[in-house]
């Protein structure tokens, strides 16, 4: 799935002037080619968080009915966090852990810190959609859930992602997926753990930042998986070039 509605595509929407359909397609493109290069296979749905919308209201008009959810007098939707018991289970750590842990300044219009946006107003410049709330757009969260079920129905059996994402995204895609649904959100997780660049951190400040496409350029894809099939996906992978040669014999050893 694409997510073309969030905070960083909208400043840089502002930034260049443009619009949100040229800034997100100049991007899509950009994955598409790389996942030629890449030789993967075709998905058979591929969706964006724009064509989703009627989806996306819908969800939280039903959360807000199953008062798992609350309204602002600014027309802000909030999910709250003391109507879903057992928030913080993926993580494995108790509320008092995660409030003690929020970092950004606390919104007054919030009833608990670690209460999140399922629907923000539109800010002047911004674009924005309608609601029963508010002109507005949605949270970053409910764009995944919504898309979610539409497409694999109300639970799933495996949900991906990187060791980043378990709080609070995936924290978050937990409560309001089951605060609409009422049922277990997915029976499986499987979160990947980061790369390493010859032991580094990749990072601009370090000067080690290398995309797929820059490797692809210089390596037959199939080395690239086999780099990322050799390393057990919760262990962090290291990059370099004597794992790049080992990879390169290994594949050749499976010829």
């Amino acid at each position: 799935n694409y997510t073309d509605i969030d905070d960083k595509i909208i400043n840089l929407v502002k930034e260049e002037n443009s619009t949100l359909e040229i800034v997100t397609g100049r991007f899509i493109q950009m994955v598409e080619q790389d996942y030629a290069m890449a030789l993967m296979e075709e998905p058979t749905h591929k969706t964006k968080v724009t064509d989703h919308l009627p989806e996306i209201t819908n969800m939280i008009g039903a959360i807000i009915e199953n008062k798992k959810a609350y309204v602002t007098d600014d027309g802000e939707v909030f999910f709250s966090i003391d109507a879903f018991p057992t928030y913080g289970s993926l993580s494995g750590k108790p509320l008092e852990d995660l409030q003690a842990g929020t970092r950004v300044e606390v919104n007054p219009k919030k009833k608990n810190p670690l209460d999140f946006t399922l629907w923000k107003p539109v800010k002047p410049g911004e674009p924005s959609w309608k609601s029963p709330w508010c002109d507005g757009r949605p949270g970053w969260h409910i764009e995944c859930s919504a898309m979610a079920c539409k497409w694999l129905g109300p639970q799933m059996d495996i949900h991906h992602g990187g060791v980043d994402l378990i709080f609070p995204h995936h924290e978050n895609e937990i409560a309001q997926t089951e605060g609409f649904t009422g049922q277990s959100f997915a029976k499986y997780w499987l979160h990947n753990n980061m790369l390493n660049f010859s032991g580094q951190k990749m990072s601009k400040s370090l000067g080690n930042v290398r995309t797929l496409r820059d490797f692809l350029a210089q390596y037959h894809p199939e080395i690239f998986k086999f780099l990322i099939l050799s390393a057990h996906y919760r262990s962090v992978s290291d990059f370099s070039d004597a794992s790049i040669h080992n990879a390169i014999g290994g594949l050749a050893r499976v010829y």
